[in-house]
């Protein structure tokens, strides 16, 4: 299975495909100590500019792939967003979980399913999500359930292969209350 890894995808493409990709990071606005406007640059860039089309992409798609079909789903865009951010040596980690939309939320993309997103290490202040899907900053709608460099490592089923080929299946319900003062 294909990793999605920063420096496995950029070796899998040819040259052209890096170059496009690199330009593409290098484009953002340039990081200056404690501004948050490249990463939110990425964030929005990707909300605005690629389209989320269900079923369009599986788990080999590589983030080059979403950045060159401008169509995918919310763990090409994470993926796609850790590649960016790694290219300008930003630290970045894959986050799985799901959101909360309430029932006047803005944000409806993803809210019935798990939800991909992405956190950002910011020196001096620590780790901050972003969530290209949706446009927005990560805040207490995102519900956290596994981290990881990217979708195998947080993947919302993993673990022990039975010997006899038996199937696995994930079934998920999460009710959340807002609670009010």
């Amino acid at each position: 299975m294909h990793e999605h890894g920063f420096g496995i995808e950029l070796m899998g493409m040819v040259r052209w495909a890096q170059a496009r990709v690199i330009k593409l990071a290098l484009g953002l606005r340039p990081i200056k100590t404690g501004e948050r406007n490249t990463i939110k640059d990425m964030n929005m860039s990707i909300y605005r500019d690629y389209k989320y089309v269900p079923d369009s992409t599986s788990l080999n798609t590589t983030a080059f792939e979403v950045y060159a079909d401008r169509r995918g789903v919310c763990q090409d865009f994470a993926n796609l967003f850790i590649c960016l951010a790694r290219l300008l040596s930003i630290p970045a980690r894959y986050r799985m979980g799901y959101i909360f939309t309430g029932v006047n939320y803005e944000n409806k993309i993803q809210s019935d399913a798990s939800h991909a997103w992405v956190e950002i290490y910011l020196p001096y202040v620590g780790w901050r999500g972003f969530d290209p899907t949706n446009g927005c900053m990560v805040n207490q709608d995102h519900v956290r359930v596994a981290c990881g460099r990217n979708y195998m490592d947080a993947t919302p089923t993993s673990g022990t292969i039975y010997k006899g080929g038996g199937t696995e299946t994930l079934k998920v319900e999460v009710k959340m209350k807002e609670i009010t003062a």
